[in-house]
């Protein structure tokens, strides 16, 4: 799975520090960058990225801003990229994934990839399970409204036979012989 990720920062150098950051993951790909909010905005509707790495302080419009702006429901992961601690608590009150303080360094950044990548994971296993309990209740629909059938290759045709008129099975080889009454 590739990771599609937008970079969000009103300083060139950073966002070209994260681009640096990430120039070995063989799993991302960079769809966009930004240099402010209301580009950001934009950006996160139209390319529907998996990650955000997001500036907090940006004139005009917030990180904080583009969050708000979006709806956190429909917010893709954030790790915050800023040079001030004191945002914390309120980066992870809005569900944040991670909170970088700048100049990044190389282990941390690492560390928060490493985070979006089990985040990602989880969040596919749990999409795959609601569509598998999905199909195992349209199935379990399916069967409450009709007996149970056997389906039977009979020459070039297939039959589909109530369990109940077996009479009995037997083998012949690679196949098997089906008894029913007369045939």
């Amino acid at each position: 799975m590739t990771i599609r990720i937008l970079v969000v920062d009103d300083e060139p150098l950073a966002r070209e520090g994260v681009r640096f950051q990430l120039q070995d993951a063989a799993d991302v790909t960079v769809v966009g960058e930004c240099e402010n909010g209301n580009q950001a905005i934009d950006a996160i509707r139209t390319l529907a990225p998996d990650l955000v790495f997001l500036d907090i302080k940006m004139p005009k419009v917030s990180g904080f801003d583009v969050i708000e702006r979006i709806g956190a429901a429909h917010m893709p992961l954030v790790i915050f990229l800023t040079a001030y601690d004191e945002h914390a608590i309120e980066a992870f009150r809005l569900n944040a994934l991670d909170y970088l303080l700048k100049p990044i360094e190389a282990a941390r950044f690492q560390a928060s990839l490493h985070k979006v990548r089990t985040q990602l994971h989880q969040r596919n296993i749990l999409e795959q399970k609601v569509q598998f309990d999905a199909l195992l209740l349209a199935l379990q629909d399916v069967r409450r409204g009709e007996p149970p059938r056997i389906a039977l290759k009979l020459g070039s045709q297939i039959a589909l036979v109530a369990p109940e008129e077996l009479d009995w099975v037997e083998a012949e080889g690679d196949y098997v012989r089906v008894h029913m009454g007369a045939r």
